[in-house]
């Protein structure tokens, strides 16, 4: 039975088969430091649900209706690395190791990271868009480890 005051379901002995991701996008680098992730410019009407994930498995984060409307804005403080943002519709379930996709309609969705689209096209009831990014260590760092390293060769020279 579904939606009555008894139990909706039982389930011993289950299996699943997890299979590897494909048709990944590729979103581009984000400097590391406060990312907003979010599903603004999408199609009016849309109940987006956003996560983040390390290309590990771990949620890092996600949100269902804190943008516009009912569309999701997540915001992150994210270290230098690789990581994969998963958008679905209605009814979207994440966590640690696994997501379960909405049962939302087919919609023209639009995926911003920092206000830059990685993503513009359908995401379909049951399943959902996968995009991969980057976060790059911020221009100071950068500049600190090339001072660091500068100054290492210059006291190696001296010897």
């Amino acid at each position: 039975s579904f939606n009555d005051s008894g139990v909706d379901s039982v389930w011993t002995n289950v299996d699943f088969t997890f299979n590897a991701l494909s048709g990944v996008g590729n979103g581009g680098s984000f400097a590391e430091g406060a990312i907003t992730f979010d599903t603004e410019g999408s199609l009016a009407g849309w109940d987006s649900e956003i996560a983040v994930y390390t290309l590990a498995g771990q949620l890092l984060g996600t949100d269902d209706d804190t943008g516009t409307g009912s569309l999701s804005s997540l915001t992150l403080t994210m270290t230098a690395g690789s990581y994969y943002v998963v958008t679905g519709s209605y009814n979207s379930s994440f966590a640690n190791y696994v997501a379960f996709a909405g049962i939302g309609s087919t919609t023209a969705a639009n995926v911003n990271v920092n206000g830059q689209s990685v993503y513009a096209g359908a995401v379909n009831p049951g399943q959902f868009n996968v995009t991969q990014i980057q976060v790059v260590p911020e221009p100071a760092t950068m500049t600190a480890l090339g001072l660091g390293i500068a100054s290492m060769m210059r006291r190696r020279n001296k010897k």
